[in-house]
């Protein structure tokens, strides 16, 4: 384990970040440059081992020569006594692992393919350099949070699942097979054997990622992994009938990458993401069935009562555009709505949350804004810094312009909800 402050050559140790079954991940500094690293290096009790330790370093050397947008590459390499690592470029942001733990709500279809789409062209990049992840899960997807405020995805890990399989193999020397990868992520034909592994064994694992993001579950589940297994060989799962309703073209991509028969998949990522990107059909028209004629010996039943009508709400006035709950604490901020225009009227923030959307109920109700949801973000407080979160909504949360899942917030930014524009005033300190 290395200690903050220790230096490796020019890399200076910051701090410990997470750790797995066989590695530590840290973050670094670089003391000449002052830019930051992530450096992955083995356990302590694995580093000895030679054999390990050059699979180790083999995989960064190949990840090294990948070039891509969306994956994060090892720039260097420390192999000195005691220590085997990688160092990669420092990702500010969680993982799509995290993103989907604190998610309330399913993501919307637009959002998946956001993720989704660079993902499928980094791995189909991978690929055609002859280069397999094998171990395709929302933990190796980080999200990265651009300048701008964009989300982007990041493929991490590439080959690291082959270590992971020689461990396996280390504690099982009777086993024909070696699996690489997590379980529950992994194909069937993975299941069996590392070897088997190929593009399409990522695209399953793809699948089964894409089906978690979208459903907030993992389609194979079991009690134990052997049932996790099972319920992967033998394809059991179930599509829920509320995506196959709300994007079918989503649902029918998912479908193909999780068959059980890699010949039935997509052949290729590229192949995956044109899929994707087809458009849904429109609905059937609905036919209007023309009743049977009655017959005079039928009998007529009774009318039904009249259903109980809902409990009311408080009316608002009918050209009401903005409703804004009184506030009973301090000030610490202002909202302007619709700056720069007639409309536009000062919003005061304090340090309790404020919800935005079209619910009478909310903070800040935009009742006739079509394009808002019923509660559609929440504006709140922390630490000293404000922050913008959107509710998992069709058509998001913008923040200068560019939509955001959860983004801090600086004085003069414009918030768009819906169709309505804010401007965010933080008050001096």
């Amino acid at each position: 384990m290395l200690e903050s402050g220790q230096m490796l050559g020019n890399y200076e140790v910051i701090e410990e970040i997470g750790q797995g079954g066989f590695a530590w991940v840290y973050r670094l500094e670089h003391t000449v440059l002052g830019s930051q690293h992530a450096l992955k290096v083995l356990r302590a009790e694995l580093v000895g081992d030679p054999q390990i330790r050059h699979r180790f370093l083999s995989e960064a050397r190949i990840t090294a020569n990948l070039r891509h947008p969306n994956i994060i590459r090892a720039t260097d390499a420390i192999a000195i006594p005691g220590v085997a690592g990688i160092v990669m470029d420092f990702i500010e942001g969680g993982s799509l692992e995290g993103y989907i733990a604190a998610a309330t709500a399913p993501a919307p279809p637009g959002r998946i393919r956001d993720v989704f789409l660079p993902v499928l062209d980094a791995l189909h990049y991978a690929h055609c350099a002859k280069i397999i992840h094998r171990d395709i899960k929302p933990a190796n997807i980080l999200m990265e949070t651009l300048p701008d405020g964009r989300l982007r995805p990041m493929l991490v890990d590439f080959g690291v699942a082959r270590v992971r399989g020689e461990l396996a193999a280390r504690h099982a020397q009777t086993q024909i097979g070696t699996r690489m990868g997590t379980v529950g992520y992994m194909s069937p034909e993975q299941l069996e054997s590392a070897t088997a592994a190929d593009v399409r064994s990522d695209i399953f694992s793809l699948g089964v990622t894409m089906f978690e993001l979208a459903t907030l579950t993992p389609p194979f589940q079991g009690a134990t992994q052997f049932e996790v297994m099972k319920a992967i060989t033998s394809g059991s799962y179930t599509m829920p009938a509320s995506l196959r309703q709300a994007d079918p073209v989503l649902a029918r991509v998912i479908t193909r990458a999780l068959e059980t028969r890699p010949a039935d998949r997509f052949d290729s990522c590229a192949a995956m993401a044109e899929a994707l990107r087809t458009p849904a059909p429109p609905p059937p028209p609905v036919l209007a069935r023309t009743p049977p004629p009655a017959s005079p010996d039928a009998l007529t039943p009774p009318p039904l009562p009249p259903p109980p009508a809902p409990a009311p709400l408080p009316e608002l006035p009918p050209d009401t555009a903005l409703h804004v709950r009184p506030l009973a604490s301090p000030t610490r901020g202002t909202l302007t709505y619709r700056p720069d225009t007639d409309d536009a009227e000062d919003i005061p923030l304090s340090g309790q949350d404020m919800i935005i959307g079209r619910a009478r109920d909310c903070d800040i109700c935009l009742p006739r804004d079509t394009w808002v949801a019923r509660r559609h973000c929440r504006i709140f407080f922390r630490d000293g810094q404000w922050w913008v979160r959107d509710h998992g909504t069709a058509n998001g949360t913008l923040v200068n312009g560019q939509m955001v899942l959860k983004q801090a917030l600086h004085g003069g930014e414009t918030i768009t909800i819906g169709q309505t524009p804010f401007r965010f005033v933080a008050q001096a300190q």
